[in-house]
């Protein structure tokens, strides 16, 4: 599973999932308001991935890759979200 948020060049933000196993090819994709900030995008991603995974079949290796590099910049913000702060892996500090 790969998630990302991103900002175009007219300022509109998104979010993406992309989801690849041996039986499943699933692209989600969503348009964010204007004012959220990128970030925000990239959070609302993981959300969207977690979501997904709580109704996926217990028992499953499921990993969600990120580049964690603007999520560590913030991760003030894992205050607030607890259960992501350990399944993104985003360091205790």
């Amino acid at each position: 599973m790969y998630t990302d948020g991103s900002k175009n060049e007219k300022g509109g933000t998104g979010s993406g999932i992309h989801i690849i196993s041996n039986s499943i090819y699933m692209k989600i994709q969503r348009s964010n308001t204007d004012s959220c900030t990128v970030i925000s995008s990239e959070l609302i991603a993981i959300n969207e991935s977690l979501d997904y995974i709580a109704t996926v079949t217990a028992g499953k290796e499921i990993w969600i890759l990120q580049s964690l590099e603007k999520i560590y910049e913030h991760r003030s913000l894992f205050e607030i979200i607890p259960n992501l702060y350990s399944v993104v892996g985003v360091p205790n500090r």
